[in-house]
């Protein structure tokens, strides 16, 4: 998501929505470490919202600002309430700042990279979908 708003050349909002079931959902949820009912309940949603923070000088990378803080930040709303101080990988930065309401976007590109891969104990996407 954070490289699709890298290619996003322009200023205005942007919304995707994309769609699934509870056997696409649960797993999410259960990554993200999101607490749920099993079954998640018939039209349950998970939202990422993305935030971009503007900065004058945009030589730094695009993900990071001069001063090496993040420049995208994510919200986790779970069936209408915000779950980002929940998120597996958000929550130790959290408890270092209780009056944050946004998690970095470094750590959500992490969690993909890496961190997804060891929850289902695979190294790479082909593996991943071959077993």
């Amino acid at each position: 998501m954070v490289d699709q708003l890298r290619r996003n050349e322009s200023d205005t909002n942007l919304l995707r929505v994309f769609s699934g079931h509870d056997v696409t959902l649960r797993p999410l949820l259960f990554a993200l470490g999101i607490a749920h009912r099993e079954p998640p309940p018939y039209t349950s949603r998970l939202i990422f919202e993305i935030y971009e923070k503007k900065y004058s000088n945009m030589k730094q990378p695009v993900t990071q600002s001069a001063d090496g803080k993040s420049k995208f930040f994510v919200r986790f709303i779970y069936n209408g309430v915000d779950q980002t101080r929940r998120v597996s990988f958000c929550y130790k930065k959290f408890s270092l700042a209780k009056s944050r309401k946004y998690c970095d976007g470094r750590l959500l590109k992490e969690f993909v990279n890496d961190g997804l891969f060891k929850i289902a104990r695979a190294s790479s996407l082909n593996q991943l979908c071959d077993d």
